[in-house]
């Protein structure tokens, strides 16, 4: 959805945490902006990154974070931060950050 540029279809999905005021679609654009246009976007050699990590049991409903890296072009990349929330089975992640890649 970001490499197709559907902003409305990821806002719809996964929401965007750090829109503040802003419409969603239209933050995760500015900020996707942003991020390519970053100084410290380079691609890293080695294929993109994923980290993934698990909260404590605790009753905020924070099951996890999920922090990777996306191959946006030949020589770029983008960094994604998104939270897993939920109970039992039921979750839903959360798109919360979107930023430049500082190697």
């Amino acid at each position: 959805m970001l490499m197709q540029r559907d902003y409305a279809g990821l806002a719809g999905r996964f929401g965007y945490v750090r829109a503040f005021d802003r419409e969603l679609a239209a933050a995760i654009e500015a900020d996707f902006i942003t991020a390519a246009a970053s100084p410290h976007n380079d691609a890293p050699e080695e294929s993109p990154s994923i980290v993934l990590q698990y909260f404590k049991p605790n009753s905020t409903g924070l099951f996890a974070a999920v922090d990777c890296t996306v191959t946006i072009g030949e020589a770029a990349s983008v960094f994604l931060s998104l939270i897993v929330t939920g109970k039992g089975e039921d979750k839903y992640v959360t798109l919360e950050d979107i930023c430049g890649v500082a190697w």
